[in-house]
């Protein structure tokens, strides 16, 4: 299990000496690179998991062979084998931004929607063309360097124009009003945009969203009645109209 460890502190600390050239701040205790660019922080977070093991089988199977040159964006049948054949030391990351003007001005609220100055997060994974979670098996000790390579490669590629494009906020808000955001949930969204255009912005937003999903324009039309009979509740509804809802009459969207 120490030796596992060990594994992904050495990965963590590759990545950093690959990145922090380019700006970023490696802190060991969080395992994490961050970058600051006036009030907005970008963060690259690693993660791992308590299942990690190295396997003490002898030998690769021939199967196991062909492993070693494969994607990090392996299989599901690719992935058994590995860890079959070399146990496995999960390896994640997940990007993050926080926007200290957007944390200031919750902190003006007397019932702010969100609290904390992050304002999107993500798996890396959900940023590639294949737009799914990223975990990177590093137990094999002949395919570990090249995955490393690969996953750095991805930081840059996909996570640093995810980054940039925050520097741009009015850029955002028009995108918003037409599709989601990658990492952002749908009430932050009507936040950011209200935040950084109007509350007929945030309209415009919430309308995006009731149409992406089915059926969930009447559950923000019985939302917003049942809130405004008996209060907005403390807790967030799983229903994604309800939510927008709540977001909405607390931002002032519905009066």
């Amino acid at each position: 299990m120490r030796e596992a460890r060990q594994v992904f502190l050495d990965a963590c600390q590759k990545v950093a000496a690959a990145l922090e050239p380019e700006g970023f701040r490696w802190r060991k205790s969080t395992t994490d690179l961050v970058r600051k660019e006036g009030e907005l922080k970008f963060t690259v977070r690693f993660q791992s998991s308590t299942r990690n093991a190295l396997s003490d089988a002898k030998g690769v199977t021939a199967t196991a062979k062909g492993l070693f040159r494969t994607s990090i964006f392996a299989d599901v049948k690719r992935k058994v084998e590995e860890i079959y054949s070399f146990g496995s030391v999960a390896f994640i990351a997940q990007v993050a931004v926080e926007d200290q003007r957007i944390e200031k001005w919750r902190k003006s609220l007397s019932r702010p929607v969100s609290v904390g100055a992050v304002v999107a997060s993500t798996n890396i994974g959900y940023l590639a063309a294949q737009n799914t979670w990223l975990d990177v098996n590093l137990a094999s000790p002949r395919s570990r360097d090249k995955r490393i390579r690969e996953l750095i490669q991805l930081v840059r590629d996909a996570g640093f124009p995810y980054f940039a494009q925050f520097r741009r906020p009015r850029q955002i808000v028009e995108g918003l009003t037409k599709q989601s955001l990658q990492g952002m949930l749908e009430f932050g969204e009507v936040e950011y945009a209200v935040f950084y255009g109007s509350r007929e912005i945030g309209r415009r937003v919430i309308e995006r969203c009731l149409r992406q999903w089915p059926g969930s324009d009447q559950e923000y039309e019985a939302a917003v009645g049942e809130y405004r009979a008996t209060g907005i509740p403390e807790w967030w509804d799983s229903k994604a109209g309800a939510r927008l809802a709540k977001a909405a009459m607390l931002l002032g969207i519905e009066p």
